[in-house]
């Protein structure tokens, strides 16, 4: 009997207490892993909610920009009209959705109802010639907000002053009606050398030459002149990248619009005889660099850095979170609407009046010394005066092969059509009204001159153009670059050339409407 109590006395196994520790102990466990999954659940998912309202807000953001930034006729709505005009477009937010009403059709732009995302959307005029914005959206919990600035760059804008509400209604885009040949009267009429989407690796590089007539320019690259080259006309240029001018003391344009997502930065003297017009995320004005203008607009949304002399006969607008001023200003009325603004000397000084949305750091000066009223700008002086008197040209794409006819001549013009790559040298040059349809890379050379003896050329190019040669007329291309050599020199409207072109070119094909 001994024996078998001592063989029981050594049974091992778990006690009760043991037992409702350990259990216990795997309970703190177990909850902690959950409420760190459970936290890591709801970060990420706070995290992609914030993720997705920033990006959705954005690309509404872009969207209007893009929309507005050329638009015509623009005016603000309490509400989307019971019968909505056909010929305008509609910006609104019905339902929590972002949409387009045009001509019966609605388009969802941004907000989704199924992810619960609220979008709300406010318009407010500031002048005749911007349009502020705020976007607003909410999901699970997460609000955004942005704000915007767009300077409407086209002629007949027809907005009110202070005038906010929900909805804006604008035209877009210039509609070319079903008679043939017009889709090229109004390109004709509107610019003489133009470049649509640059796919080239450098952009649109100008070294030298000049440029009688206007010039339009819209690309994904850079832009860049220098060497002193002279545009004696109207300088439109669109931008997804910088753009930089040097003129070396040369003429650069009758009015100037420019337009960019990068940093637009000029230097040495301008003389531009009009209006200019600038939107970019920074603008630098180098050192001894002079502009002498009219009016002088300038809207950033980084910084204002100006260290040259601005000579305004008209009026000196500029808007920007952060403006530093370095230069001598001439003008008859100065708004500066910014959150922070120095200015290092105002000896240099003289105007009308100048206005300031902010205190100005300007040293141990008083603001009477410097004659600057901290108030908003008094609503009977418009600083944004229309800059040109046409809208942007809307060029039509280059028509594939079988639309041309391969022939030398016609209506006494000679039409020459190149599938690939060409390279144009002095042997073109016994021609007298040219006509040129280059479907690759097309090259002036140094000895190719269309531009004496009445001799003049149009040339149509999808490719990139080097131009080193001389011609009276028109260059359409894909990417445009100008060397020293380099000069063109625009046409009157009512040239004979244009409605050989014309006939041309639409020979074998239907007409064109062309919207944005």
């Amino acid at each position: 009997m001994s024996n078998n109590k001592r063989k029981l006395g050594f049974k091992s196994g778990f006690t009760l207490i043991e037992l409702i520790v350990t259990i216990g102990i795997m309970g703190i466990v177990l909850a902690m892993a959950f409420s760190m999954g459970d936290f890591g659940d709801k970060s990420f998912n706070n995290g992609s909610a914030k993720s997705d309202i920033q990006s959705n807000t954005r690309l509404a953001a872009n969207y209007i920009t893009k929309e507005l930034r050329y638009s015509s006729n623009a005016e603000i709505l309490t509400a989307l009209p019971a019968t909505p005009d056909s010929t305008k477009k509609y910006i609104y937010v019905d339902n929590g959705i972002l949409k387009l009403y045009y001509n019966g059709h609605i388009t969802n732009i941004v907000g989704d109802n199924t992810n619960n995302i609220i979008t709300t959307l406010q318009f407010q005029i500031q002048n005749l010639k911007t349009v502020d914005f705020n976007i607003q959206e909410t999901l699970k919990n997460q609000t955004f907000h942005l704000n915007s600035t767009i300077l409407l760059l086209n002629r007949g804008n027809n907005v009110l002053a202070n005038k906010t509400g929900p909805v804006i209604a604008y035209s877009n885009g210039t509609i070319i009606n079903t008679t043939p040949n017009n889709d090229l009267d109004t390109m004709f009429s509107n610019t003489i050398t133009a470049i649509d989407k640059s796919t080239s690796s450098t952009g649109c590089v100008f070294t030298g030459g000049s440029i009688n007539g206007k010039m339009y320019i819209s690309t994904s690259k850079a832009v860049s002149f220098s060497g002193g080259m002279p545009i004696n006309g109207d300088l439109y240029i669109d931008s997804d990248q910088s753009i930089d001018i040097n003129s070396n003391g040369g003429h650069l344009g009758n009015n100037i619009v420019l337009n960019t997502k990068g940093t637009v930065s000029m230097y040495n003297s301008q003389f531009p005889l009009g209006n200019i017009s600038i939107s970019a995320s920074t603008f630098n004005l180098k050192d001894n660099a002079t502009i002498t203008c009219t009016d002088f607009n300038v809207i950033t949304s980084n910084v204002i850095s100006s260290a040259g002399a601005i000579n305004a006969s008209g009026n000196i607008s500029m808007k920007s979170p952060v403006i530093s001023l370095n230069s001598r200003l001439t003008y008859n009325n100065m708004l500066l609407n910014s959150n922070s603004i120095t200015k290092s000397s105002w000896e240099s000084v003289s105007g009308s009046q100048a206005y300031a949305t902010s205190k100005i750091n300007y040293g141990d000066k008083n603001m009477n010394e410097i004659g600057c009223i901290v108030a908003p700008l008094p609503s009977n002086i418009d600083v944004y005066n229309d800059v040109f008197d046409s809208s942007l040209p809307q060029i039509r794409p280059v028509l594939n092969s079988s639309d041309y006819s391969e022939i030398n001549s016609v209506a006494n013009a000679n039409m020459l059509f190149f599938s690939g790559n060409k390279t144009l040298d002095w042997s073109f040059n016994n021609y007298t009204n040219l006509i040129i349809v280059c479907k690759g890379d097309l090259t002036l050379d140094s000895s190719f001159n269309m531009s004496q003896n009445g001799k003049k050329a149009i040339i149509y190019c999808t490719g990139n153009v080097t131009a080193n040669g001389q011609l009276n007329g028109i260059i359409i291309a894909k990417n445009i670059s100008g060397g020293n050599g380099f000069a063109i020199t625009g046409l009157p409207n009512n040239d004979s050339i244009f409605s050989i072109a014309k006939t041309f070119i639409t020979k074998n094909t239907q007409a064109v409407t062309v919207t944005n």
